[in-house]
């Protein structure tokens, strides 16, 4: 479950620590195991922090203090994600307010291979991204109310970000992209949130992306934050902040591959 290079917690809709947590609640519960003579997570230099913290509790819960139940219940971890509406995009711009600084320059497309690109060939979401195009006039944006959060509890919300000029081309060009990735009416928890440009692990010859030696370059964005009251806005915009663009007029960027769960803290 590491960012961008080798995600295999790469569906939006569900939670991958509950996931893991099945897996060992199965292994403590089924007698093929009996005889288990250890267990590993594969593999922590592959997950981000989260997750490896995750895992321990994990490993404390089940093999030392031998409990059979979930561990996800005692924090309130569902399998099934809710948050997000439309998360992937798949039916188009349903759930989601759009505002288009000019017409036609927010749409929804499916663009064949994009989560192989974004991340693996495991990934479980549909092939299609919001795809915005820059205007000078404004900013677009799109924005969805928030469903279900807890006042007070740590959420991670995931994005990835492109250039569609580039993917659509076979560049491999390596920069950062102006994009605005928001949640309103929540705290930030800044040392918790980052930024990374990577290169898709995956070749897609229908692109001319070269695996090593000719990659697709783009954006994980990565921001934790705590909820304030039961509903927040997110925000996506293709430009860096309400004064300014920050980027180039007609530059078209992807967004995709959302994904918004609890954090464990």
């Amino acid at each position: 479950c590491m960012p961008t290079t080798g995600n295999w917690g790469s569906h939006s809709r569900v939670d991958f620590k509950v996931f893991t947590d099945k897996m060992f609640k199965l292994m403590a519960n089924d007698p093929v195991f009996w005889e288990l003579a250890g267990v590993s997570d594969y593999a922590s230099r592959k997950a981000d922090e989260e997750i490896v913290r995750w895992v321990g509790q994990l490993y404390r819960h089940y093999c030392i203090e031998g409990k059979t139940d979930l561990l996800s219940k005692e924090y309130g971890f569902l399998y099934e994600l809710n948050h997000i509406r439309n998360v992937d995009f798949a039916d188009g711009l349903d759930h989601w307010d759009v505002q288009a600084a000019e017409p036609g320059s927010v749409d929804a497309r499916h663009i064949d291979g994009l989560q192989n690109l974004f991340v693996t060939s495991a990934a479980m979401n549909a092939d299609y991204g919001l795809v915005m195009t820059r205007s000078r006039v404004g900013p677009n944006r799109a924005t969805q109310p928030l469903r279900d959060l807890r006042p007070g509890r740590a959420y991670l919300l995931t994005v990835y970000t492109g250039d569609y000029g580039d993917m659509a081309n076979g560049i491999s060009e390596k920069k950062e992209l102006a994009v605005t990735i928001e949640v309103t009416n929540t705290d930030l928890i800044p040392e918790k949130s980052f930024q990374l440009i990577n290169p898709s692990i995956r070749s897609d010859q229908r692109r001319s992306f070269h695996y090593r030696n000719h990659q697709y370059y783009h954006g994980y964005h990565h921001l934790v934050f705590r909820a304030r009251e039961t509903q927040a806005d997110l925000v996506l915009s293709d430009w860096a902040s309400p004064e300014g663009a920050g980027g180039p007029t007609d530059q078209q960027l992807v967004f995709g591959l959302l994904e918004l769960r609890p954090y464990f803290e």
